[in-house]
């Protein structure tokens, strides 16, 4: 479950009317998530109040999400876009080629494997509405909390997200979150955790080619 956490100080560079007029967009990562996709959709919408557009992002037409989310648009929805990653395979290719495909507005990575707390979206979208830039939904916060998991992994994560707060000066107090296998996860999240510490410049070339 996540609270909601406000990461940078109001932006006053955007006026307030272009901010409320802006729709979210949704950015959903796939990897055959067929059997989740549908419940994953009814969430979005009972939670989300605001206007929104969908980009499912998946990297191979075999994929079994990629029948359900037509099927959805076939009955009519005309909030969400199919569109294959352009970058490379994996969760982070299928993030930036989600970015890729926003003209402006707010951002939201939503994950397909229902672990996202979605009832605390239009809380954090009202905050970016007021000015603020960085908005995150964090588990660290008062109200927020964690639901099962590996203590490491949880430990890890506190530490993490604690030293990037205070001595790398990352604007939130929660790094991020997944279901993992810890052997396969600890690596690459141990990169990541490194690359934070570099210059901002070599931290975004390094995401745009992951």
């Amino acid at each position: 479950m996540g609270c909601t956490e406000a990461g940078v100080d109001p932006n006053p560079a955007v006026g307030n009317d272009a901010r409320i007029s802006r729709p979210l967009n949704i950015i959903i990562p796939v990897y055959n998530e067929g059997a989740n996709f549908s419940p994953l959709w009814a969430n979005i919408r009972a939670y989300i109040r605001s206007d929104f557009a969908a980009f499912v992002i998946y990297d191979f037409d075999e994929d079994d999400t990629v029948p359900t989310v037509r099927a959805i648009i076939d009955g009519g929805e005309s909030r969400i876009r199919l569109v294959r990653s352009k970058v490379r395979r994996g969760v982070v290719g299928a993030i930036v080629t989600g970015f890729d495909q926003v003209e402006h507005g707010p951002v939201l990575v939503v994950m397909a494997d229902l672990s996202d707390d979605l009832s605390q979206v239009d809380s954090m979208l009202s905050l970016y509405r007021r000015g603020y830039d960085v908005v995150v939904g964090s588990r660290y916060m008062k109200g927020g909390s964690i639901e099962g998991g590996p203590w490491f992994k949880q430990l890890l994560s506190r530490m993490a997200g604690l030293s990037l707060h205070w001595l790398r000066g990352i604007p939130t107090h929660d790094a991020g979150q997944s279901h993992f296998r810890l052997g396969a996860w600890l690596p690459h999240y141990l990169r990541w955790y490194f690359y934070a510490y570099q210059p901002r410049r070599n931290w975004l070339d390094a995401a745009g080619k992951r």
